[in-house]
């Protein structure tokens, strides 16, 4: 009886820790998926607004980093822009984003790179777009006539 108690323990605490060693590699697995090279991507996010707070290239790879907004309308004409949290996001560049510049010109990622200064200068350009993957599938640089 002594042996199986024994036993029964082995099992229960191999078990047990074969459970956390399964979730240490998925954890493992995500902070993978969103890390690559270095640069720690941010979530899948269906509708954005933010603010343009870089562009740079890092690693062969065209980044942007932006901080969420919300936007509230009092009326029709008066926009009111919320900045409840202040974290910034990186967002990777690729061939199969669609990127609008600020004058409505469809652009790649090494074309945004040499307007950075442009588009950096203007501190309240507000940009839209939908990210997956730590991707950006689609960014808009105020061409929203």
């Amino acid at each position: 009886m002594k042996h199986f108690i024994n036993l029964t323990a082995f099992v229960y605490i191999f078990l047990l820790s074969g459970k956390a060693a399964y979730t240490e590699a998925f954890k493992a697995k995500d902070i993978q998926q969103e890390q690559t090279d270095n640069i720690i991507l941010g979530e899948d996010i269906s509708e954005i607004n933010a603010y343009v707070k870089n562009i740079y290239a890092k690693n062969g790879k065209t980044c942007v980093d932006i901080d969420l907004v919300q936007f509230k309308y009092r009326n029709t004409d008066e926009r009111i822009v919320i900045n409840k949290n202040p974290k910034i996001r990186t967002y990777i560049l690729d061939k199969n984003s669609l990127i609008y510049t600020d004058d409505c010109k469809e652009a790649g990622p090494s074309d945004l790179i040499k307007i950075r200064d442009r588009i950096l200068k203007n501190k309240s350009l507000l940009i839209v777009g939908q990210s997956k993957s730590g991707k950006m599938v689609s960014i808009n640089f105020g061409c929203f006539g």
